[in-house]
């Protein structure tokens, strides 16, 4: 039953900054990304949305938006035993460091509407 849950008011954002590995193609990154989206963040409680965010130099960013900070935790616990997470994460440079930071979770506080 995922993504039954009545959205909150303060949803968690999960954001994640990652490079991309040398070699590796956008194209097959958007695609490894499109099947964590259908094959696994679809199928958690308490998944909103996701927005995959591009800067400069082979940088990055997942932006995930839960129910609460226990969904995303929950996922967290869950994202290694997927298939399509593994490969998606094999083709960033952060996985291959131990010091790489991990992904970071905000509590929204106060929303604006882009067409405000």
């Amino acid at each position: 039953m995922p993504n039954q849950q009545q959205p909150s008011a303060n949803p968690t954002i999960e954001w994640a900054p990652y490079t991309l590995k040398d070699g590796i193609d956008e194209s097959d990154l958007i695609q490894a990304a499109n099947d964590v989206e259908t094959q696994f963040l679809k199928q958690q409680p308490g998944y909103l949305q996701r927005q995959l965010l591009k800067g400069k130099d082979n940088q990055w960013v997942d932006l995930v938006f839960w129910q609460s900070e226990q969904a995303a935790a929950q996922a967290g616990r869950s994202f290694m035993q997927s298939p399509f997470c593994l490969k998606y994460f094999g083709m960033m440079q952060e996985m291959n460091d131990p010091n790489a930071a991990p992904p970071a979770h905000y509590q929204v506080i106060k929303h604006w509407n882009l067409t405000n």
